[in-house]
């Protein structure tokens, strides 16, 4: 061996590349030829070379798509892969020597060698070239070499040491070396004579079998990585021998889940194959998979949006790869977009230890949005920053709050928004126009606008003029975004503002793109001409999400950033839907619903007068009601089918194939929640079709499922199959295995067990695993190894889990060798073919069909928490709910989260008298036909009771019992009871009647008994109930008085003929502005026109006098005139007058209130007296929060049913701003 010369080659990440480049064709100028064509070579053998390949981090490429868009870059690190490929492809032997000894060999012995220098180690070393330092080379390299005579060459370093003597002794001869040197020759004869090496090998092996095989099991586990590589050689080489082994066609699906075969290739068969994402839509060319909805995208080319314009540089090289800081602000890109929002995102964002491979969020989800200038002493946040005006304070500013981004980066980004948004320059423009001498003013950004030349409801770009200056009494949509210049609240901003978007993620719309909003009309696909109806949210953003054939979506590149925004879209979708019930309660009362119907019990009251103020239909996707009515369906199938047969959990493998080819350059799975949604609905159907039209375990007479998302927010659904053939236990170990398998026998279901079925390892194995709780497993793992199938006492079978002894079989996770206790049972058939985690279980007890059927639709993880308003159901899911990235694609894309076969039916309706007829005898109420029918109990101890307490109590306290047992006890037959002890009841009123009449009491029976009935009636309505007849008593006769109740008698209660008097003797004195004030009250009145006035007048001017006259002209007609006041004492000088809290019931909490409401539910005394009510006066209202008038609007509209403001009353509000003290903000007494 000749001394060789160190070549030394560039340190830019591609010296293995150059260095290769330099040894073959004596330059690093073809280091990019030399790259691409190894790693074409590696992808086309993946297989071989997958388990070799590493990231930057050590970690094994996921995919081949993953590896070509990393490696392809000019920069990426080669290692042990590429060496081992560039000796597979190339004619040479390449040799790594390190720390002058050789390290390793790669390529065909007896090819030309040549020779790299290797330092460090192999996942951060440097490779530079060896050259001999004579030519002996050159004659075996191509004619097409050329040698690089400017090539920078190094001192010479020799590798093998100088040929001068070195003048020490020459080394011992000692019996290591003999032995090396035998080893030597050996290897060198077993090479040059390759057969009779084998046939001594073979010899060996046969004779001592058990040497053989112990050898090769130490071989393997010393170096795994080998063992596989050499598995893999040979199944490329012997590609006839392994596809005669597994590739036998998939035949009959029938019962085949009951009949394994490893031989069989389950996975590449038709019936589940999706095959690519290739599909175009022909009215947007959006890509789809070829079982997906025409419709899914555009909606069937009835949505039209334009196309995203380019990303402005720099944050198109940041987000597509080009840039050096490319790795860094793709870590970060939330944090960066956090630097550079104008609005504030509100939601309680979930936060879990380690790794989180989805955005999740828990309760309600707002943009807030403060004013354009901060507060005096305080720093510029959000919005505020732009209009700072020196771009380093700005950086700073920004950098302050994310300590870790780069100032650079932000100043570069900063500069971008500067000059491309269409929203800052526009403020900024405003701004400037504003003069110096005005302090305060206003923004605002409308959230309509009919862009020059173009139809309203068409998207279109930003134009000019997107924000301008309020002008003082200018009026404004609800929608639109006013900003203050110096205000210290925040307010919400409009989720179907079209800037929403755009303002909270400007990285995203760095233009100002505008985001979905109510006004955007659908388009007919061929003319495209507006429709009538509207482009819905979700329709809108399923458009945004997909990627499109000749068009950039930039959306899909901004990974965690764009799962944010996932959730953030979906949450306004779900927000447009609550808010259409929270305003259509009239056609959504919650008393329409089957089960409050039933809750109502046996007084059959009217059901127009029940329910909550605001309800949550069950026909709303995931709601608690809708959740029940599933439960209640699954116990349909329960009675009506019997038990299930199986319950199995599928859960969403992110690792599929299907998923990570479709990925971009430099992507993970969790960077596409939209691709993972997609694919797993695809499996869902797959699977669903194998179950029922494959009859994979027979023929499924039933199903149900439902999907989840849970934890780390990978889908998954639980499936209940109800079977025509019964599974009996001794077919149970067909169906489920909880074993590792074979691994010689079959390692593709050994492979596939150890990636998904392998329980933890918890307990004492790892404290910290997510299923500890309270020190033990919350799954119950490690089970109890069996030898056989057994079924437990309560029914729930335990798998048969074979000890090592018995035959079974281990498998290390983690450098932990773990046996079949920790087995998730599954299905061999279904693992096979959608190679992800599937545990199946068998239904084997009614014990457990209850929880399971409840399970099943138990919808996702909800938060417990404390409501102050119970009553608004919309507001308590709001509060509860949590949204991750994956369910949001799931949502918008309108994907269904249950299914169920056969159809449920509800019957909301009856054949007139059905319930009532018992043995063809309709009964008088339906309290009669359940008691016919033995549902209800008799009333002998309540019967016992009253006779009891006739013997020594007055007649007073037995219509006091009796009272008592009537709103309370639920009598089954009051009447009887009535009948029995009527006369006890009335005894002091008999001798009351006797006295008054001078007659005998049995000449004036019927009086007395209407006289107690009447007392026994005003007692029931006292205690909260309800009319004597809807208890089934006889209904008292008032002597020609309608019945009233306290608040309607207090109302009404009041001397006609003085206050008309009283009127006749103060209307002559109105001085002529208080009388047409007066008239204008009263002809409103008059013709019901429900105008609300504002009586505003210095104090002492009258305001009260005239306020107590129009009290008084509409009591002394018989009319109901409310009297309140903001204060006690400004109520004591109104006529029957009352603070409004009292009279409303109006929240305390109007501050932090969105939609508050009174507390005065449809069926209470007050609704009836509001009803009824021809004037509301409203004295010092000046002092009140408007959310006083908002929560008496809202109350007013449902309990008269009118839409008209206050609900069609006429109201009167009386203050006097003159009265009204200034507001000093952040002011202390001192300021007085």
């Amino acid at each position: 061996m000749v001394p060789h010369t160190i070549v030394p080659i560039t340190g830019d990440g591609a010296c293995l590349f150059r260095s290769l480049s330099y040894l073959m064709y004596y330059n690093q100028l073809m280091a990019s030829d030399v790259r691409e064509l190894i790693v074409k070579h590696v992808v086309d053998n993946w297989e071989e070379f997958s388990i070799m390949s590493h990231d930057s981090k050590g970690d094994n490429y996921t995919s081949s798509a993953e590896y070509l868009a990393h490696m392809s870059q000019p920069f990426t690190y080669g290692g042990l892969c590429e060496l081992v490929a560039a000796g597979e492809l190339f004619g040479f032997v390449f040799e790594v020597y390190r720390n002058g000894e050789l390290y390793k060999s790669f390529g065909v012995e007896g090819h030309p060698v040549k020779r790299l220098r290797f330092t460090q180690d192999l996942s951060k070393g440097h490779f530079d070239a060896y050259v001999p330092r004579k030519n002996e080379e050159l004659t075996t390299t191509p004619l097409f070499f050329q040698y690089d005579h400017a090539s920078n060459i190094s001192q010479p370093s020799s590798l093998f040491g100088s040929k001068k003597a070195s003048g020490k002794r020459r080394a011992r001869y000692t019996n290591v070396k003999r032995k090396k040197q035998l080893q030597d020759a050996a290897r060198k004869y077993a090479h040059n004579n390759p057969e009779v090496n084998r046939a001594a090998v073979t010899r060996y092996s046969k004779n001592k079998p058990e040497v053989h095989r112990a050898a090769v099991a130490r071989y393997q586990k010393n170096n795994p990585e080998v063992h596989r590589a050499i598995e893999f050689r040979y199944e490329l080489s012997n590609s006839g021998k392994r596809l005669e082994r597994r590739a036998l066609p998939w035949k009959v699906k029938a019962y085949s889940g009951m009949a394994y075969d490893p031989d069989v290739d389950y996975e590449a068969d038709s019936i589940i194959a999706l095959g690519t994402m290739s599909q175009k839509c022909k009215y947007c060319n959006a890509l789809k998979w070829k079982e997906e909805a025409p419709g899914m995208c555009c909606n069937d080319g009835k949505v039209q949006l334009s196309p995203f314009q380019p990303l402005p540089e720099p944050l198109y090289s940041l987000v597509m790869g080009s840039h050096s800081e490319h790795v860094h602000f793709m870590n970060r890109v939330r944090k960066y977009n956090g630097c550079f929002n104008m609005t504030s995102f509100g939601a309680k964002q979930v936060q879990q230890d380690g790794f989180i491979p989805t955005f999740k969020v828990q309760g309600q989800v707002y943009h807030l949005v403060g004013s354009l200038l901060p507060a005096s002493e305080q720093e510029a946040q959000f919005l505020q920053i732009y209009f700072v005006g020196e771009d380093e304070r700005e950086v700073r500013l920004r950098c302050n709050n994310f300590p870790d981004v780069k100032q650079k980066l932000v100043k570069e980004l900063q500069r971008m928004l500067h000059e491309v948004n269409s929203y800052i320059k526009d403020l900024k423009t405003t701004i400037e126009k504003v003069p110096t001498i005005c302090k305060n003013f206003e923004v605002i950004i409308h959230a309509d606008r009919k862009p020059i030349d173009a139809h309203g409801g068409r998207y279109n770009a930003p134009t000019a003029n997107e924000v301008a200056l309020v002008i003082v009494g200018q009026q404004f949509e609800q929608r639109d975004i006013v900003l203050h210049s110096h205000d210290n609240t925040l307010k919400r901003i409009s989720e179907i503002h079209r800037s929403y978007d755009a303002l909270q993620y400007p990285l995203l719309f760095c233009r100002g793109e505008d985001g979905y909003s109510i006004a955007l009309s659908q388009r007919d696909p061929q003319t495209k001409l507006p429709l009538k109806n509207t482009v819905s949210a979700a329709s809108f953003y399923s458009y945004r999400i997909m990627v499109r054939e000749g068009e950039v979506n930039h959306l899909v590149y901004f990974r965690s950033l764009f799962s944010q925004f996932l959730v953030d879209m979906y949450a306004k979708i779900e927000t447009e839907r609550l808010n259409y019930i929270r305003n259509n309660q009239v056609q959504l009362r919650a008393d329409s619903y089957i089960h409050l119907r039933d809750a109502m019990g046996k007084q059959d009251a009217d059901v127009a007068q029940m329910g909550q103020m605001v309800v949550l239909p069950s026909s709303f996707t995931g709601g608690p009601r809708y959740m029940h009515e599933r439960t209640q369906d699954a116990m349909t199938y329960v009675r009506f089918y019997g038990r299930p047969d199986l319950f199995i959990t599928f859960t969403c493998n992110p690792k599929w194939k299907d998923i990570t080819d479709v990925l971009l350059p430099g992507q993970k799975s969790h960077d596409r929640h939209d691709i993972i949604a997609r694919v797993f609905h695809l499996k869902v159907k797959k699977m669903m079709a194998l179950l029922k039209k494959g009859d994979l375990f027979g023929k499924v007479t039933c199903f149900m499922y439902s999907v989840e998302w849970q934890k780390r927010g990978l889908p998954h659904i639980h499936i209940l199959l109800w079977l025509e053939q019964r599974i009996f236990n001794n077919m149970i170990d067909k169906v489920i295995c909880a074993e590792i398998p074979d691994p010689v026998k079959d390692s593709l279901l050994y492979n596939i067990v150890k990636a998904n079925m392998i329980h933890g390892p918890c307990g004492g194995l790892n404290r910290n695993s997510p299923c500890m709780k309270g020190g033990n497993c919350s799954k119950r793992y490690p089970r109890q190894l069996l030898k056989d199938t057994q079924t437990g006492n309560d029914g729930y079978p335990q798998y048969r889990r074979r000890s090592q002894a018995d035959g079974g079989f281990t498998v290390k996770i983690n450098e932990i060798e773990l046996d079949n206790r920790w087995v998730v049972p599954y299905n061999p058939v279904l693992l096979r073919t959608f190679n992800a985690h599937i545990n199946v279980e068998l239904c084997n007890s009614v014990k457990s069909i209850k929880y399971i059927c409840k399970y099943v639709n138990k919808g996702s993880d909800q938060a417990t928490f404390a409501l102050e308003n119970k009553r608004d159901e919309v507001k308590l899911y709001e509060s509860g709910r949590y949204i991750s990235s994956s369910e949001a694609v799931w949502r918008i894309l309108a994907f269904p989260i249950h299914e169920r076969y056969p159809a449920v039916f509800h019957l909301a309706v009856h054949l007139e008298n059905e319930l009532k007829t018992v043995n063809g005898v309709v009964c008088s109420t339906f309290q009669s036909a359940c008691k016919a029918l033995g549902l209800l109990e008799d009333d002998k101890h309540w019967d016992n009771t009253l006779e009891e307490a006739a013997l020594c109590d007055s007649s007073f306290k037995l219509r006091e019992l009796f009272t008592v047992m009537l709103v309370f006890c639920q009598l089954n037959e009051p009447m009887s009871l009535w009948e029995k002890y009527k006369d006890s009841f009335s005894e002091d009123i008999t001798r009351q009647v006797e006295r008054e009449l001078q007659s005998s009491a049995q000449q004036i029976m019927d009086e007395v008994y209407n006289r107690c009935l009447v007392m026994i009636e005003d007692a029931v309505l006292a205690l909260g109930g309800q009319e004597l007849q809807q208890y089934g008593l006889s209904q008292p006769k008032r002597l020609g008085e309608v019945l009233r109740n306290r608040d309607y008698l207090r109302e009404t209660n009041y001397d006609v003929n003085i206050l008309a008097q009283v009127v006749s003797n103060n209307e002559g004195l109105l001085t002529d502005e208080q009388f047409a004030v007066y008239r204008q009250v009263l002809s409103s009145i008059e013709l019901s026109a429900g105008q609300v006035f504002f009586l505003d007048a210095p104090g002492g001017t009258g305001k009260t006098f005239l306020i107590n006259l129009l009290l008084a002209k509409v009591r002394s007609d018989c009319g109901i005139a409310l009297a309140v006041a903001s204060s006690g004492i400004a109520a004591t000088l109104l006529e029957g007058g009352k603070t409004a809290h009292a009279a409303f019931k109006l929240p305390l909490n109007l501050n932090y209130v969105e939609t508050p409401l009174c507390n005065i539910s449809k069926q209470s005394n007050m609704a009836q007296v509001l009803r009824d009510c021809k004037l509301i006066v409203w004295d010092e209202s000046t002092m009140a929060h408007k959310g006083g008038f908002e929560a008496l609007s809202t109350t007013l509209k449902d309990i008269r049913g009118n839409d008209g403001v206050m609900g069609g009353v006429t109201v009167l509000l009386a203050g006097d701003f003159r009265q009204t003290l200034p507001v000093v903000q952040r002011g202390t007494r001192a300021d007085e």
